[in-house]
């Protein structure tokens, strides 16, 4: 392994980390293609210069793998997002376990407190279990929409009807943010306990100015209280045919923040929104939230296993299946959770 060398990347070496992910990966991957996204995810703030990628090379110089993080908060010790990981596979062969030590490099030269990722393939289920972290997989929570009658997205063999517990909910207010500076009358450090913990200039960098897709981001307030108790980021996803044509839309949560007990009362708005707009169904892709809250606002939790209710991920285009997402995490006695968006989510795989 002498011969190979590790490092972070470079910003002047952006488009030859675009080539590689084309070579080696999909030629029409999102990030061989777009310099606007990858930048977007992978800029490193606090290091002028650098992207939040970690890379092997051989002795050439030339590129041998690529460990892509983002960094959810930028406090002293910060919570880490894994991402896109990838190494040639001729580099495997040769190098006796590359792809762990790149990733060793990065996790050992970036000071942090918690490591999670969203999306982590079936592949890499045995590795991330021989470095011993947890592996999970996360739910899919879901209604469907009884205003439509024409189901282009979803098939279901018996549909339930919507049934949410709404006796002795809290009232609740729902106001979009307009800018940054709404984002004040939320108290970011009182959920600093949360894992993984992810602040405002995080929610910032992320959601605003996004290349491609525009999020609706909702600060939630309790009646006549002035500071909010939770920001809830949602996005209209439109599913296309293999021409890239419009078949129909979902509404979905892709992120969210803040204790879980206004649940209820948040999916409850959330849908009354989705028949308002026409959308086929409201989702919620997730790990580590109150199950028995979700259900007390009528969502479902989709059975992957079962072909009796198809609730479809994948809309660029559109796959009618049922696709589970996978999240890893650092062994941890707190309860972490994961929304869609987290890491490299929830974000185009092709243009």
């Amino acid at each position: 392994m002498n011969d190979v060398s590790f490092e972070f990347a470079d910003l002047s070496e952006l488009e030859d980390i675009m080539s590689f992910i084309s070579r080696h990966w999909s030629v029409n991957h999102i990030y061989s293609v777009s310099k606007e996204l990858i930048m977007k995810d992978f800029l490193w703030l606090d290091q002028p210069g650098k992207l939040t990628i970690g890379l092997a090379k051989d002795a050439n110089r030339e590129i041998l793998g690529v460990f892509c993080f983002k960094f959810y908060n930028y406090s002293a010790m910060p919570d880490l997002a894994g991402a896109l990981w990838k190494v040639t596979s001729d580099a495997e062969k040769k190098y006796q376990m590359i792809g762990v030590r790149l990733r060793q490099f990065v996790i050992k030269n970036v000071k942090h407190r918690f490591f999670s990722a969203a999306g982590a393939g079936e592949q890499t289920k045995n590795t991330y279990k021989m470095l011993r972290l947890q592996w999970n997989q996360m739910k899919q929570y879901y209604i469907i929409n009884p205003l439509i009658h024409e189901h282009k997205l979803t098939k279901h063999l018996s549909l339930k009807p919507h049934k949410a517990e709404i006796f002795g909910l809290p009232n609740i207010e729902m106001k979009l943010v307009e800018n940054t500076d709404d984002l004040l009358n939320f108290d970011f450090d009182r959920i600093s306990n949360i894992l993984p913990f992810k602040d405002k200039r995080y929610l910032e960098n992320r959601f605003f100015d996004y290349p491609f897709y525009s999020y609706d981001i909702f600060l939630v307030y309790k009646s006549n209280e002035q500071i909010a108790q939770n920001i809830v980021i949602c996005r209209k996803a439109i599913a296309k045919d293999e021409k890239g044509q419009d078949i129909a839309s979902a509404y979905r949560i892709v992120d969210f923040y803040g204790p879980e007990d206004l649940l209820p009362s948040i999916i409850i708005s959330l849908f009354e929104r989705v028949k308002i707009q026409g959308d086929e169904f409201l989702d919620f892709v997730c790990h580590g939230f109150d199950q028995e809250l979700l259900k007390q606002a009528g969502m479902n939790s989709l059975n992957f296993d079962s072909t009796e209710a198809i609730v479809p991920n994948f809309f660029e285009p559109l796959v009618k299946e049922n696709i589970s997402v996978n999240c890893i995490a650092d062994v941890t006695s707190s309860n972490y959770r994961h929304c869609r968006a987290d890491g490299d989510g929830d974000r185009p795989s092709f243009l």
